[in-house]
């Protein structure tokens, strides 16, 4: 193949009128389903739906991941007190909070009502 400074000429390539029409026509005709399913997974209903299979899946996953690993351990971790009493400083839980957690139980009604009361604030 050699080069030549002579410009091909494409005229023949050129489509009428019809001609464009007609391709036209049928390009649209190919692509409708693949533009159908774009518009239709626009906005944040069709991100959720893209996104719900592997979200699924991925979340069983974890779950048994998780699971096996528990049941594998067969161990309990217990918290000494002192680590405890350090992060309630870290995170100035105030008193009345740090005895219900130290009993393993909520407040009571009365209790709520003393602390709102006298307003213990950290």
């Amino acid at each position: 193949m050699s080069m030549s400074e002579d410009r091909l000429d494409l005229s023949m390539m050129e489509l009428g009128p019809e001609q464009m029409d007609r391709l036209t026509a049928k390009i649209m005709a190919r692509v409708e389903p693949e533009m159908r399913r774009r518009r239709a997974s626009r906005g944040v209903l069709g991100l959720v739906t893209r996104w719900r299979g592997p979200v699924v899946a991925a979340s069983a996953l974890i779950t048994v991941a998780s699971l096996v690993a528990i049941l594998m351990s067969g161990s309990v971790v217990e918290v000494a007190p002192a680590l405890t009493a350090d992060i309630y400083d870290a995170i100035e839980i105030q008193q009345p909070v740090r005895q219900w957690l130290a009993e393993e139980r909520g407040p009571t009604m009365a209790e709520l009502v003393t602390v709102v009361e006298e307003g213990y604030a950290p």
